[in-house]
């Protein structure tokens, strides 16, 4: 078996994302907000991040804004057959 192949695929498996900053030690926690599955996080260097978790699937999104969470959420639901619970609804 070629370990050069495993290193590399680990290596590709770390490649930060948009949404890697959430993974920086310091974070904090800030309370709810208004939108279900949608938690924020003050990171060390002062910016404010919002994640989309939905932890039945074990999903999770970073994005700027609330809103921008609680519609990826939406959309999640409705990729999965769910209904939307936040911003989104049926016509």
């Amino acid at each position: 078996m070629n370990t050069d192949n495993k290193n590399t695929q680990a290596e590709q498996c770390t490649i930060p994302s948009i949404g890697s900053s959430a993974f920086i030690r310091g974070k904090k926690r800030l309370p709810k907000g208004k939108y279900k599955n949608v938690y924020s996080y003050k990171m060390p260097d002062g910016s404010i991040k919002y994640q989309s978790y939905i932890s039945k699937y074990r999903w999770s999104k970073y994005h700027e804004t609330e809103r921008q969470a609680a519609i990826s959420v939406d959309k999640y639901l409705i990729l999965k057959g769910k209904e939307p619970v936040n911003i989104l609804f049926r016509k």
